[in-house]
């Protein structure tokens, strides 16, 4: 079927951008809602426009139009072109009115002039045509003549005024297409809309009439009714303004919630934090943790919980993330119900297991923290340490009364061990007989020998056949194995009024000897390279009381005693050196050293606390454990024993037991629930430079490429932390040092002289001879270490020297006594501080003879004071650990005190801000401390650290590795996301939540 021919009475071509369609939508709108007026004809015999037609959409250019539009443009009257700047680009807008000239011709083609000028606004092919000229010669020649089109203008400065001026564009449009005069149309318009005007006027001044009558009869009755009204409206105003008096109150109140509550969010942090630190004090690092971060912003930017430094700080001391290296660190604890009486350890440390006061026998994996085993022992021997005992790494023995049972750890399968004996008055002790694969108990009648792989008898011996029958209320004390690992050696002390003894098992022949000792009590014995070394106590008058102890030299063959010697106040165990040359007696507090092979005393050490165990180190050296979690390092020859560091965060709390060994520690506490595990981080990290001495001066570039540093014969070193070579050594004459600036060209030594060298070869500069220099004090040199102060000469007068050219900038003279000795410290250029003999710190100001400011507190000469390089900020450092920032300028203000137990009194050998990082460092001689922007604490370091800010990382010296490591710098996040892996699999137990207060 041929299609449908659709006659249109106007085409509508324009650029589909947003305002030419805005007004092609619009005119399409208004033209098919014209009407003629009433008494108008039209030559065309039209009233109306029918029909106009408007492409919706951009269609893609073609060499031809499409169809439809070629269609559409064939049975169009009129072309109304939208022009604006834009449709001059149309190339599909140009082939819409080229076709339409060539079907229709020109005079039908009316211009709607939409946005700017005529000139940029009118396609080529509207305004102009080209046509053919034969010249005379007969050539052709192409030319071009122009057209004005009909145009109809409804620009405007906005879409209203654009749909105004659309109103008498219609008119011009209309008047084209109805073939009509433009002025004559114009004018029978407005008469139509004048008549429509005074009917509408009419019909509404009627209305009125009607409704004015209504209205009068209304009117006494609306009067009445607005009275009522306006009495309801003016108590509604009331009740409105009471409502918004109770809602700004409201408003205030929650206001006032609002920070009431978040001030009790930081109070509660706070409280948390002391509860932290406490934990941390009592060997709990996870539960202190866990409690920091219930408090804590999950991140830098959650908004949940406020931000404290306080906790920040605490956690980066909990993570123990800057910590020394070679120590132990903070691991588990394994909870039980009630204070540990007992708890044994295997012998690859991998297993644990405690009996409470309340009898709970429970049995952990020390690696995992996972409970293995629990069940309650009724008649457990609460004061029998030996009551449970592992005979190897998977299997526990343990006594219940008057059975024995054995644990296997595997299958977690129980079986009962037959007891040798009849009877039990004491509960045995269980010893395990170190790698032979055998164990022994020992109860009142005697002792039975056992496999570890089965528990199979292999002897029983009881005390008549060593003793006597007439041995009463004997009981076992020490058990030692020599060293071929084929005798049992242990000690018995016999009842009351009655000698001890010795007994020595033979294994391999099953035979036993005996050695009586003339001791009330037996106390301890050790058995090194086949001797016997044994210590006991008589009774003095008063049973309870006993005098100095009596320590022996058996040997191990013969049983003859082959020196004794007494040992000053009572011994609880023994060993030897390493090298056998001294046995080490340790007493409740004190440590005997005596020769081994002629039993003289050779030193007697004060421990300054209970000693819980010795450890022989290598040579004749010795590792003193004490109950305060110390361990205090014996060597030969030392005045007193020196206290070192075996934890890095050291329990606070009494210590009752320990094992070591595998790199672990587990500690019993006095009247704790719990044991403690530490684990030891062994420090395997790649130097960050090698081969270098120990020193306190370390001075680091700002770009991070240079390490300047002394060695014990005060030469300077300066290494590239690119290479990690020594780029060159020198020798100054002085002994402080500094960098000049950033440290990228120069540095600086001083002293009663002053000395400038070039950073990159170390060649000297300038030397101002200490006869033209009065001394240099060494915490002289300005925050940005351009310049530094003398000290005062002979005249009172102070030099302020250029670190660049060494000349003198400025001379200055405090109005101070001269014969006054005076500590002169640089602040900046204009800026200086001295402390006086009576201890005062004064500030002064450029030339000023009067401070600006005097300190309230006396310093003594001890106390250290130390500008920030980049900040106008210094510190003042007490002998009590207490730290006073101050910030400088026309005025001394005091911004912050900083107060810890972490700071023992020390220099400050450098202070630093970092602008880009925001952070402050105080590095002290033996720990350092940074602060944020605020200058509050927030990251605590138990040595001395220094930032390199180009690598983000702290660099610190290992005495025991002779070279520098590095340790990256955690941000907030980072210190979260740290502690998110430590508690990944860890829940406190409920006791520690209830008695911390602690968040669940």
């Amino acid at each position: 079927m041929a299609e449908k021919i659709v006659k249109y009475d106007a085409f509508i071509s324009y650029r589909h951008s947003e305002l030419d369609k805005f007004v092609a939508v619009n005119l399409h709108k208004k033209l098919e809602a014209f009407k003629l007026p009433k008494g108008v004809k039209s030559p065309t015999g039209k009233k109306k426009i029918e029909r106009v037609f408007r492409d919706q959409d951009e269609l893609p250019l073609a060499s031809n139009l499409g169809d439809p539009i070629t269609l559409a443009l064939e049975n169009s009257d009129y072309l109304l072109v939208i022009c604006t700047p834009r449709l001059p680009q149309s190339e599909w807008c140009k082939k819409e009115i080229e076709t339409f000239i060539k079907l229709h011709g020109r005079d039908k083609v009316l211009a709607v002039l939409a946005e700017g000028e005529p000139e940029e606004s009118f396609p080529e092919a509207l305004i102009k045509e080209e046509y053919e000229v034969i010249k005379p010669d007969g050539t052709k020649e192409i030319q071009y003549r122009t057209f004005e089109p009909l145009a109809a203008d409804v620009r405007g400065k906005n879409n209203k005024a654009m749909k105004k001026a659309m109103n008498d564009a219609v008119l011009r449009i209309c008047a084209a297409i109805f073939e009509l005069n433009y002025d004559e149309l114009k004018q029978r318009h407005k008469e139509r809309a004048m008549k429509r005007t005074i009917s509408v006027v009419s019909a509404v001044a009627a209305a009125l009439m009607l409704f004015s009558a209504v209205c009068l009869g209304l009117m006494f009755k609306i009067i009445n009714q607005s009275e009522m009204i306006l009495d309801q409206n003016a108590e509604i105003t009331q009740q409105y303004n009471e409502i918004q008096a109770q809602s700004e109150q409201i408003k205030e109140q929650n206001e006032q919630i609002q920070k009431q509550y978040a001030e009790s969010q930081k109070n509660l942090a706070k409280a948390t934090t002391i509860n932290a630190e406490k934990l941390l004090s009592m060997g709990r690092s996870l539960d202190s943790i866990y409690a920091l971060r219930q408090v804590m912003p999950k991140s830098s930017a959650d908004t949940s919980f406020p931000y404290t430094t306080e906790t920040e700080y605490a956690l980066t001391k909990s993570l123990e993330l800057y910590a020394k290296p070679d120590l132990y660190y903070s691991d588990k604890t394994f909870e039980s119900e009630s204070t540990i009486k007992i708890f044994k350890v295997s012998p690859d440390l991998a297993k644990l297991a405690t009996i409470d006061s309340c009898n709970n026998f429970h049995i952990w994996n020390s690696e995992t923290g996972e409970e293995i085993f629990y069940k309650v022992i009724p008649n457990a021997d609460l004061y029998n340490e030996n009551c449970i005992k592992f005979i190897n790494n998977n299997t526990i023995v343990y006594y219940d009364n008057k059975s024995i049972y054995r644990l296997n750890l595997d299958d977690l399968s129980e079986t009962e061990i037959d007891n040798p004996f009849d009877s039990l008055w004491f509960h045995g002790e269980i010893i395990r007989l170190g790698d032979t694969g055998m164990f022994a108990i020992f109860a009142d009648e005697g002792f039975a020998v056992f496999k570890e792989e089965n528990s199979e008898l292999i002897a029983v011996h009881t005390v008549d056949e060593y003793l006597g029958e007439d041995i009463n209320s004997q009981r076992f004390e020490d058990v030692a194995l020599s060293n071929d690992k084929t005798k049992l050696i242990f000690s018995i002390t016999r009842g009351l009024n009655q000698k001890s003894a010795i007994i020595v098992y033979d294994f391999e022949t099953d035979t036993i000897k005996t050695k009586d000792i003339s001791v009330d009590v037996c106390s301890a014995l050790t058995s090194r390279d086949n001797e016997i070394y044994f210590v006991g106590y008589e009774f003095g008058t008063n049973v309870f009381l006993n005098n100095d102890s009596t320590l022996m030299r058996i040997n191990l063959d013969t049983l003859k005693t082959e020196w004794e010697a007494a040992a000053p106040g009572s011994v609880n165990f023994l060993t030897t050196s390493s090298d056998y040359k001294y046995v080490f007696a340790a007493g409740i507090d004190s440590l005997y050293v005596f020769d081994s092979e002629n039993g003289d005393l050779a030193d007697n050490k004060n421990a300054n606390s209970k000693i819980i165990d010795v450890c022989p180190l290598q040579g004749n050296n010795a590792r003193v454990i004490t109950s305060d979690c110390l361990a205090r390092r014996f060597i030969d020859g030392f005045a007193d024993m020196s206290a070192t560091d075996l934890f890095n965060n050291a329990p606070e709390l009494g210590a009752e037991t320990i094992f070591y060994g595998n790199n672990k520690v587990f500690l019993k506490f006095e009247n704790k629930s719990y044991v403690s595990l530490f684990q030891f981080r062994d420090f395997t990290d790649t130097p960050f430079i090698d081969n270098c001495d120990f020193s306190n001066v370390m001075l680091v570039s700002d770009a991070g490429a240079n390490i300047l540093r002394t060695n014990e014969n005060l030469e300077l070193y300066c290494y590239s932390t690119e290479t990690d070579n020594v780029l060159y050594t020198i020798d100054p004459k002085y002994s402080n040092y500094t960098l000049v600036g950033d440290g990228s060209e120069q540095f600086a030594a001083y002293g009663s002289g002053l000395e400038i060298y070039n950073i990159s070869d170390g060649s000297l500069i300038k030397e101002v001879p200490s006869l033209d220099c009065p001394s240099i004090d060494e915490n002289a040199v300005t925050n940005d270490r351009l310049y530094v102060y003398s000290g005062r000469n002979r005249e009172g007068h102070i030099f302020l020297y250029s670190l660049t050219t060494g000349n003198v900038e400025e001379v200055l003279k405090p109005d101070i006594p001269s014969g006054e000795n005076l500590t002169v410290y640089g602040l900046d250029k204009d800026h200086y501080a001295v402390k006086r003999e009576s201890g005062a710190l004064e500030v002064y100001r450029g030339k000023e003879t009067k401070p600006i400011f005097t300190s309230s507190r006396i310093l003594s000469y001890m106390d250290d004071v130390r500008v920030f390089y980049r900040a106008d900020v210094f510190a003042i450092l007490y002998f009590d650990g207490s730290i006073e920032l101050y910030s400088f300028g026309d005025t001394c203000e005091l911004i912050q005190t900083y107060n810890s137990s972490d700071i023992s009194a020390s220099s400050i050998d450098e202070a630093v801000f970092y602008p880009d990082q925001k952070i402050y460092s105080i590095n002290l001689s033996q720990n350092t401390i940074i602060l944020n922007e605020n200058l509050e604490a927030v990251t605590y370091m138990p040595m001395k650290m220094t930032y390199i800010p180009s690598k983000d990382f702290f660099v610190f010296h290992n005495l025991s590795k002779n070279a520098l490591f590095s340790i990256k710098h955690y941000s907030y996040d980072e210190l979260i996301q740290e502690s998110e892996k430590k508690l990944s699999n860890y829940n406190p137990s409920k006791l520690i939540i209830d008695k911390y207060n602690l968040i669940n």
